[in-house]
């Protein structure tokens, strides 16, 4: 439910003004932070917004990789593209704020990787390392919030507006990456998360909900 209502957010209108522009988002994000839920883009698809869904439990540093399809519309030219990425998980917690979280999840997006090379990538990074592999840095989708914003909570929302259409030569399908660092749990623990995925076009363009449906493996 928590990852669902994430993926709802949209963006308020600004209310902060007078500052320099980081400022300017940085105290916004105080204020309103990943924006204003919906219950009803949260309960339900619609013809041009299809939400993806996975619950699962991962081991402490280890990293779960999903292959999301890409829609043929977001290959055609005009309009905008939208893909959203919400997490929510519970880690257990101490009562100080110091390294409070016992482990600590990020979740990242890449596009023009194939599957099996963000899997190269994870694999041959220390397993105490919660950045994303720099050998994938060409590749990942600068979402927003930035991952230094998002990173720091158990509830995380990022998305990517493309105002151009993409480049199939790079693969139909982006790799959401998911990595458990641990802090101090227990080994071989396993911690329990949600992943909820959006992919929206602009109505006035082909539809793509469908065609989601279709290319998407059972069990997301």
């Amino acid at each position: 439910v928590r990852a669902l209502l994430l993926c709802s957010a949209e963006n308020v209108d600004r209310v902060i003004e007078g500052l320099a522009e980081a400022e300017n988002l940085q105290q916004q994000r105080r204020l309103t932070g990943y924006g204003r839920v919906s219950a009803q883009r949260a309960e339900v698809s619609d013809d041009h917004r299809a939400v993806l869904v996975a619950e699962g439990e991962i081991t402490i540093d280890d990293v779960h990789l999903y292959a999301v399809p890409i829609p043929s519309t977001f290959f055609a030219s005009g309009g905008s593209r939208c893909l959203t990425v919400a997490l929510a998980y519970d880690p257990p917690v101490r009562p100080t704020r110091l390294d409070y979280l016992a482990n600590h999840m990020e979740v990242h997006a890449y596009y023009g990787a194939s599957t099996e090379t963000v899997r190269e990538a994870y694999v041959r990074q220390a397993a105490s390392d919660d950045r994303p592999p720099p050998a994938l840095e060409n590749f990942r989708l600068k979402l927003q919030p930035s991952s230094n914003h998002r990173g720091k909570g158990v509830h995380q929302f990022g998305s990517k507006v493309f105002r151009q259409r993409l480049d199939d030569a790079k693969g139909n399908r982006f790799v959401v990456a998911i990595k458990n660092t641990n802090r101090w749990d227990a080994i071989g623990a396993q911690q329990q998360y949600a992943l909820a995925i959006a992919l929206e076009r602009d109505p006035g363009h082909a539809a793509l909900y469908l065609e989601i449906g279709e290319n998407c493996p059972i069990g997301f």
